[in-house]
């Protein structure tokens, strides 16, 4: 029996138990009132692009109640199975195609190789947690895992869009940052750096963790415990607010540091973003430049998901959307200098003391720092592509849309400016006195508008039609 058999035999097996099972109480506490779908990932070790490529997962999308039909079955399996933290509006796990972001997290996982950590060890660990990190420095957890040779913790907070992605993404790096010398109190656990995306996997509850045979198993549930985002940023990381914060110079150099990173997440995604948004555009003919897009693709991947084999196959996907995709082989290989980039732009990178380049006036990383220009100019960007991109925009195209936006902002519902609205106010007082009978006289009187004025704008709103009149006043 294979394993997609095995998936689906014997879903009636649900429906016999009587109570809720561990694994269940944690589909359930990460995706409650969730119609979306939520991605299983098992081991594949069959499954490889490459010979000297790790397994990979494979990947089965499920809405929640169908996942739980399943559990008895993935658990039989007694292989790494993960799900998703967050969830997706179609049966495909990315960045992309995220629908709701359900929770915070962080790994802690074994920092010693080989090493079993015993139960005691995991216990001692939650004590320091609750002694000196929750409801003091971080929020206390909606979930606690035990993840096999670790810990999982989870804030469960009220459904984001997509589009709060940077802001959570500013958030869980803050609890992870809270959490990264948390080896100092206790040295057989460390706050994994690698796992702070949004489209991560984690351990489901009841299965096997095949380094050291241990089940995962959930430890603690507070129930009470559903946050908003806000509410955590609030109480425990007032900085990060200096993000929507417009008077620079009232920021302290820690708010400085928090929008700058929130900046970087912003302009990793908004890249990933236009990357695709510009194949779609060209309806995937994009001869010429099919390998630089899909190394950018994986570079700006790798930056934002921290998931080097996630970003690979995505990547992959990227590339199966050119009207003449490249070989897998080709693009695995000739984008593999995206990888080597990202790493070197982590080993720079300093949370903490990120280093201001004087010289182009920004933060200064390792790795590719590609100028908006030259990316525009190497993707040969047209004036007309660039104003429906976020990014990838020249100077001109920037200048215009900002006075398009400028004027947007100054007109109201109606379109209007504030002096067009007066001026159509006064039109609307006259209008309507006028529909009462009054003379001209009589209505500049009644409304305290100059007669002058009545007379220049009397024939004008006797000029209106009827439907006009039907739609605002009710008049037939």
């Amino acid at each position: 029996m294979n394993l997609a058999e095995i998936l689906n035999y014997n879903e009636q097996l649900y429906f016999e138990h009587t109570e809720t099972s561990d694994s269940q109480k944690q589909i359930n506490t990460l995706h409650t009132e969730n119609d979306a779908y939520v991605t299983l990932c098992i081991a594949d070790k069959d499954k490889k692009y490459t010979k000297d490529t790790e397994h990979t997962w494979k990947q089965y999308h499920y809405k929640p109640f169908e996942l739980i039909t399943k559990l008895d079955n993935i658990k039989s399996l007694k292989t790494n199975t993960y799900i998703s933290v967050n969830s997706f509006y179609i049966a495909k796990r990315s960045l992309n195609t995220l629908r709701y972001i359900n929770a915070l997290y962080v790994d802690l996982d074994c920092s010693i190789k080989d090493y079993n950590i015993t139960d005691d060890e995991l216990n001692y660990a939650i004590s320091i947690l609750e002694q000196d990190y929750f409801n003091r420095c971080i929020p206390e957890p909606t979930l606690i895992v035990k993840s096999g040779r670790g810990l999982h913790l989870y804030w469960k907070i009220e459904h984001l869009p997509k589009q709060a992605l940077p802001y959570w993404t500013v958030v869980q790096n803050a609890i992870f940052e809270t959490l990264k010398d948390f080896n100092k109190d206790f040295n057989i656990l460390k706050a994994d750096k690698n796992a702070v995306d949004c489209a991560r996997v984690l351990r489901l509850v009841g299965t096997v963790n095949t380094k050291n045979n241990a089940v995962c198993t959930l430890e603690e549930v507070y129930e009470e415990n559903n946050y908003t985002l806000s509410e955590i940023v609030e109480e425990y990381f007032p900085h990060i607010n200096s993000i929507k914060n417009k008077e620079k110079k009232s920021r302290t150099k820690k708010e400085r540091k928090v929008r700058a990173l929130y900046n970087i997440y912003t302009l990793h995604f908004a890249r990933l973003e236009d990357i695709q948004t510009l194949q779609e555009l060209r309806n995937g003919e994009c001869e010429g430049m099919r390998e630089f897009m899909c190394f950018l693709f994986r570079y700006y991947s790798c930056l934002y998901n921290k998931d080097k084999q996630l970003a690979l196959e995505e990547t992959l996907e990227f590339n199966d959307k050119f009207t003449e995709p490249l070989a897998i082989e080709e693009v695995i290989n000739n984008t593999r200098s995206a990888e080597v980039a990202y790493e070197a732009w982590e080993q720079h990178m300093d949370v903490d003391n990120p280093k201001w380049d004087k010289d182009s006036k920004g933060y200064k990383f390792n790795g590719y720092n590609y100028r908006t220009s030259t990316l525009v100019s190497k993707l040969k960007i047209t004036k007309e592509e660039q104003y429906k991109l976020k990014t990838l925009i020249g100077k001109e195209v920037k200048l215009e849309k900002y006075n398009d936006k400028r004027k947007a902002d100054r007109r109201n519902e109606n379109g209007l400016t504030e002096r067009d609205q007066e001026v159509q106010d006064r039109i609307d007082k006259i209008q309507k006195l006028k529909r009462e009978g009054l003379k001209q006289t009589e209505v500049s009187e009644k409304s305290g508008i100059s007669l002058s004025t009545v007379k220049r704008h009397w024939k004008k709103a006797a000029s209106w039609d009827e439907n006009w009149k039907s739609e605002n006043w009710g008049i037939n």
